[in-house]
């Protein structure tokens, strides 16, 4: 397959951002960059940033956030995970290029198996032809890799699979001892209690985006539906190719 494209969007984090840039660099590692100056709901931002790496032919798209960085040793990691992935799906009745990997958080033990999602070109049209957004648009900011990877454990021509050889360092402010919250992590927690609040009722009735359009937030229900088009004159965006 050809080389993966990793999307983040970045809010005031020069510092944090040098560093993520710092390493896709070491490891080749291609980066697609937007500046936000206000928040949107992750569905909006994720959407936009994967119509732009479809229309640039990338194979599979993963999100990454700006707080982060890659290993040594992380592009190979992850090719050797998507092989075993592919490989192992052809002794289930799935399609082999239909999946989701889970980035490993390596210096997290006890951080979530769902984080930062890559998603391949199959389910990326998935998304694309019923021109539904990628991720779900009941939520701000949180689950919706959880969300993700769900789907993909789910649906019947898929799987979820954890990347455990694609090794991220995620510094995050709330989990990272000795690190301070600054003014985009403070402003990301704002979505915290209504997020979890989402996410149990979506859990307790059932609700799975991607294996159905319903969603609890009667306001959402616009942001559900994406026309795929190229915003690259809209945003202020960054690229890192190597």
């Amino acid at each position: 397959m050809n080389k993966p494209l990793f999307v983040c969007n970045t809010i005031d984090r020069p510092h944090d951002l040098e560093r993520l840039i710092s390493s896709a660099e070491a490891e080749g590692v291609d980066l697609l960059i937007c500046h936000e100056y206000g928040f949107r709901i992750a569905a909006q931002r994720y959407t936009d940033l994967f119509a732009i790496g479809v229309l640039h032919g990338y194979d599979a798209i993963g999100w990454i956030a700006d707080d982060c960085e890659f290993r040594p040793g992380f592009l190979n990691g992850l090719y050797n995970e998507i092989a075993s992935a592919e490989d192992c799906a052809e002794n289930i009745p799935v399609y082999s290029d239909c999946w989701v990997l889970g980035l490993n958080q390596a210096n997290l033990p006890k951080g979530s198996k769902k984080a930062f999602p890559v998603v391949s070109l199959p389910l990326i049209k998935y998304f694309r032809e019923r021109l539904l957004a990628v991720g779900c648009p009941d939520y701000n900011h949180f689950f919706v890799d959880d969300e993700m990877c769900e789907f993909a454990e789910k649906h019947p021509q898929a799987q979820f699979w954890f990347a455990e050889e694609a090794e991220i360092n995620h510094h995050h402010r709330g989990a990272v001892k000795g690190m301070k919250p600054d003014d985009t992590h403070r402003l990301l927690r704002q979505n915290s209690s209504s997020d979890k609040a989402t996410r149990s009722k979506r859990t307790s009735l059932g609700y799975l985006w991607g294996m159905d359009l319903r969603l609890v937030n009667d306001d959402r229900q616009p942001y559900g539906f994406h026309d795929w088009a190229d915003k690259s004159t809209e945003l202020d965006l960054q690229w890192v190719t190597n």
